[in-house]
């Protein structure tokens, strides 16, 4: 029997569901006022600037980019603390409360060098909580619904993390950043305690046959892997690039107060939490690819309007705040979950369960985008401030934030509509076909 395939039928109840999710709301909480804050918190605030902090920045994620296919195979093949997921998710968690702590509340004059080498530590750390965390879902769920099941959880409770990290500010005074850390690491214990008792997990590796540098190309090679991957790299380059640029944008376009910038934000995710159950629900006996590239055209339909907002506009961009926020919950709940649906597929054609090495790649295309966007957005944002004129430089500033996005976006929706994804291959990820390989 393949240790992947150990769990019972009914495991996936309302407690299993709750505790695997519940991490999801410690991870989120930093993701967004870090990717919306300390680019520009280090840019301007501490006075580094944009060109150099999106340098450091981008060769941060490089050397974390390293970490996604070593993390992938030890989790794949060794079991940590007894645990092959989630031991090497509390690992790396002790790994990523220190850089938390450094990045939110650094000394007051920090140089280049500070920023850069505690990010790559936070991000190595965060990628040995994450590519287990993802692993761990496909190894749960027993069909293609319960992928589904396992996404939604998950994807409602990071965006219930974003949401309260977001309110912060307005119930306590300073940065963003600095509360941080004080909420997160008292969080993390108890969610981890929760997950480390509740989840019931194999410690064995999940595959039992070798596995070496030729089982990554091996999975590139699976078509919808392969176009799935392209799709993922092109659309979380399109949204990191107007995350970073978003303070940009409210400043110098809008002309908003502080306020009026969590607000905004606030608003956004709300509208992604309402559309997570309404995409949970319409997805059902539907494709998933053709309802996240219908998500993604709804973005690229709406998203260009913010182009034609000037000051004061607060009203109308919030307008456009919540159709695209409700529209990436589409993306944020089916994206993940289709790749668990391609590591069932590839485990029924290669007899190895490489859930973790499949989020490996995914994570290395995730933090090769974020990386890309940021070089790319911070670079044209030096080059706007050296070259434009004061009346020229907002419509720029809103046309990167909102006009560049859609040239990623529009051809990873095309490709994702077409993909070789028929209903062949989804039938192949039901409970009764995984059971036969046992």
């Amino acid at each position: 029997m393949s240790s992947g395939n150990k769990h019972a039928a009914g495991i996936l109840n309302r407690a299993v569901l709750i505790a695997y999710g519940l991490p999801a709301l410690v991870t989120s909480f930093p993701l967004i006022p870090f990717a919306v804050y300390l680019p520009a918190y280090y840019a301007e605030d501490k006075g580094l600037g944009f060109f150099a902090v999106g340098i450091t920045l981008f060769l941060s994620r490089l050397i974390d980019v390293l970490s996604d296919p070593i993390v992938g195979y030890l989790s794949d093949r060794f079991p940590l603390f007894a645990a092959r997921r989630k031991g090497w998710m509390i690992l790396g968690a002790l790994i990523s409360a220190p850089a938390l702590y450094m990045l939110s509340v650094p000394a007051a004059d920090p140089s280049i060098w500070y920023l850069g080498i505690w990010a790559a530590i936070l991000y190595v750390g965060w990628t040995m909580i994450m590519v287990p965390y993802l692993a761990l879902a496909a190894d749960l769920a027993q069909s293609y619904s319960e992928n589904n099941k396992l996404s939604l959880s998950r994807e409602t409770f990071s965006l219930m993390g974003t949401l309260v990290a977001l309110l912060l500010p307005f119930v306590f005074s300073g940065h963003p950043l600095e509360i941080i850390p004080y909420v997160v690491i008292p969080a993390g214990l108890v969610v981890f305690t929760l997950l480390w008792q509740v989840i019931p997990e194999d410690d064995q590796p999940s595959s039992e046959h070798s596995f070496g540098a030729g089982d990554l190309l091996q999975i590139l090679q699976t078509p919808f892997t392969r176009r799935l991957c392209v799709v993922w790299f092109l659309t979380a380059t399109a949204s990191a690039i107007p995350a970073a640029l978003f303070p940009v944008y409210i400043n110098n376009v809008l002309q908003g107060t502080e306020t009026e910038k969590g607000i905004l934000i606030f608003v956004y995710f709300v509208a992604a939490v309402v559309g997570m159950p309404f995409f949970g629900w319409y997805t059902n006996n539907k494709f998933k690819h053709k309802v996240m590239a219908a998500s993604m055209v709804a973005v690229c339909m709406i998203f260009p309007f913010a182009t034609l907002l000037s000051a004061g506009d607060m009203v109308f961009f919030g307008v456009i705040c919540v159709g695209t926020g409700f529209a990436l919950a589409g993306e944020l709940l089916l994206g993940p979950s289709m790749l668990a649906d391609a590591t069932v597929l590839y485990e029924q054609k290669e007899g190895k369960n490489l859930a973790a090495s499949h989020f490996a790649l995914w994570g290395m295309l995730s933090k090769i985008a974020f990386a890309v966007a940021i070089l790319l957005a911070f670079g044209l944002m030096e080059v706007i401030s050296l070259y434009s004129s004061e009346t020229t430089s907002p419509f720029m500033v809103a046309l990167l934030y909102a006009g560049l996005p859609i040239t990623f976006k529009l051809p990873a929706a095309k490709l994702l509509f077409s993909a070789p994804f028929t209903a062949n291959d989804r039938d192949l990820v039901t409970r009764e076909i995984r059971i036969q390989s046992i």
